[in-house]
């Protein structure tokens, strides 16, 4: 039977968000589909949405003045009720957006249209999907499926006209003023800054110096992560983020979620009179945050990297824009709520490992066996298979802080950055000595990787 698949798509300076491609190829190769790709977005991304429609899909734009300004909560809400007007299957989307990268709305989604939840798919097989936990399971209906950056976009055929362009605005859609745009936005951005937070002074070193370096790198004790100087009365968290509550709030307070249902949940927090909680960062708190978020309309704040607390008010620090801009955020909803990378601290060394340096993989895991290093990777890497997804690292992978990290052939992208920011000392290697990693770094290396060979377990020679 043919299945209606609705594709949920953003576009961003005119061009498809890169996670949104996967999910729209993904429908496009599904047998038989009737396939439908919907964005929301100002009446310039027109043009985009045509273009794209030659690849096979049917085109609606979602566009209203009214809604500027939505944060997920609002966006949610008009996306919804797009969605019950079409009717769809499935709907697929890519896991996170580029701009603001937080991965909110499918959950939200998913909670307000009582549909099935299908995570980070990287492999697509007729019904059959594997998600990056290594799951299997069968697509059916009433599922919101959502694809890691694994499936390249097609070229549309020289003998592909564009489809007509179905322009949805609020008259269409019905919504009341105060469900959308700012008026129906619990969380508001209060300022934006240029991430500079991660910076340091390099000093570069000669070649022949790097396992020196690292050793002595090893025994250095450094001092990070300053208490801020003003905290929160209370602070309530979910999951394993007790450090983290008790270093912006006088008092933390644990919230079991286990085995709980999402009405078990909030009954707690308005019984425990909370007014900030913070939620760790992983799939099932995550998808937990998100789903009460959005059915009590609880302002919701994504990837957050810092907090401070000012005039009574609880302030909210996350990453946009691929980690180039810091976002300074405020929740004007009873409780206050955020999503927080927890950090993966330990006295351990640790290889990261960039496109720069995919040709010198197995060297650099011999290296890393000699030195007992734990070996990760940036977001390319992870998406082509290299290295495994649990590897990756930065704002959409994991967040670490070991004592000493090495970016072998790292380009120095933020995203990647905030993943690693939490070590005591950074140290880069790359050829060009003008790359971007060398900003964040205490140390640099000039050096092309071909040149890393390994002697003995002391030694290193260039």
């Amino acid at each position: 039977m043919s299945k209606k698949i609705l594709v949920l798509t953003k576009i961003y300076k005119g061009d498809l968000n890169t996670f949104d491609e996967s999910a729209y190829e993904a429908a496009l190769r599904f047998p038989d589909a009737e396939v439908l790709f919907l964005a929301m977005a100002p009446s310039s991304a027109s043009g985009s949405m045509k273009r794209l429609s030659r690849l096979g899909g049917s085109p609606i734009l979602i566009s209203d003045i009214l809604y500027a300004g939505s944060d997920t909560i609002a966006t949610a809400t008009i996306l919804s009720k797009a969605i019950e007007k079409i009717q769809p299957d499935l709907i697929f989307a890519g896991r996170n957006s580029f701009d603001g990268d937080t991965g909110q709305i499918p959950y939200m989604l998913a909670q307000t249209l009582g549909f099935e939840m299908v995570p980070k798919v990287i492999r697509i097989q007729g019904d059959l999907v594997e998600t990056r936990d290594e799951r299997q399971l069968m697509l059916s209906s009433k599922q919101l499926v959502t694809f890691e950056k694994v499936f390249p976009l097609r070229s549309p055929s020289i003998f592909s006209k564009e489809k007509p362009l179905e322009i949805w605005n609020n008259e269409v859609l019905g919504l009341s003023k105060e469900t959308i745009g700012q008026a129906g936005s619990p969380t508001r951005v209060v300022s934006t800054s240029k991430n500079t937070s991660s910076r340091r002074n390099v000093k570069f070193v000669d070649k022949r110096n790097l396992v020196s370096i690292i050793e002595e790198a090893m025994k250095e004790q450094k001092a990070i992560d300053a208490c801020p100087k003003k905290k929160a009365p209370r602070i309530h968290y979910v999951g394993n983020l007790k450090e983290v509550a008790n270093l912006y709030a006088f008092e933390a307070v644990e919230v079991p979620y286990e085995g709980k249902t999402i009405e078990e949940i909030e009954n707690a927090l308005i019984e425990e009179k909370a007014t900030i909680v913070l939620f760790e960062e992983k799939q099932k708190t995550k998808e937990l945050a998100c789903r009460l978020a959005i059915k009590y309309r609880i302002g919701l704040t994504a990837d957050c990297v810092d907090f401070k607390y000012e005039d009574g008010q609880f302030h909210m620090i996350r990453p946009a824009l691929g980690g180039d801009i810091e976002a300074d955020i405020v929740s004007s909803s009873p409780i206050a709520m955020a999503t927080v990378k927890a950090k993966v601290e330990s006295d351990s060394l640790a290889f990261s490992v960039g496109k720069g340096a995919v040709d010198n993989l197995e060297t650099i895991v011999k290296l890393a066996e000699k030195m007992n290093a734990a070996v990760v990777c940036s977001r390319p890497l992870a998406d082509k298979g290299i290295l495994p997804y649990e590897s990756q690292v930065g704002l959409t992978g994991k967040i670490i802080a070991p004592k000493v990290v090495v970016a072998f052939g790292v380009s120095g992208a933020i995203q990647h950055i905030v993943g690693i920011a939490g070590a005591k000392t950074i140290i880069g290697v790359n050829s060009d000595k003008k790359a971007p990693i060398f900003d964040f770094c205490d140390y640099g290396i000039e050096m092309d990787i071909n040149e890393l060979k390994i002697e003995t377990k002391e030694e290193m020679k260039c």
